[in-house]
């Protein structure tokens, strides 16, 4: 099985480098974290794979930072200007530390999603217009006038 030995792959940035891992989003997208080096070890963060995966679902909750810092934190890692952080980690560290961002990452974006998306009201345009409008008869003229 040597086409597999190479999987997970890692790719050298300016700054450390992302690791392409075997952890999956809600969306089907893999998770890559950013491995960067730090004063005696390393910092390892999803470079914001949370948050853009959780707005791609088009789920706006204004508690959405506070749900994924809280899930972060009880897994002994911080939610920071918009990304996962790992604490700084030793060089033997790194590998673990890379597992549990991109594991804690997709349970985060999981739990966000399925309690806080609202669901997609699919009910003709008139049923919805009647539904806060009452029994007055509006007609829609273009996208916002009503007459």
């Amino acid at each position: 099985m040597e086409l597999m030995a190479e999987w997970p792959t890692m790719t050298r940035t300016e700054h450390g480098a992302l690791v392409h891992t075997h952890c999956m989003m809600p969306s089907g997208a893999t998770v890559n974290v950013f491995v960067q080096p730090a004063i005696d070890g390393f910092l390892v963060s999803d470079n914001g794979a949370v948050l853009g995966e959780i707005s791609g679902t088009g789920v706006s909750d204004e508690h959405v930072d506070r749900h994924v810092s809280r899930i972060a934190k009880q897994r002994g890692l911080r939610f920071h200007e918009g990304s996962i952080f790992s604490p700084k980690v030793s060089a033997s560290e790194v590998p673990l530390a890379v597992i549990l961002v991109a594991n804690v990452a997709k349970d985060a974006a999981d739990y966000v999603i399925e309690t806080c998306h609202r669901e997609i009201d699919e009910r003709p345009i008139h049923e919805v217009v009647s539904s806060f409008a009452g029994d007055r008869n509006h007609t829609i003229e273009g996208p916002i006038r009503w007459k």
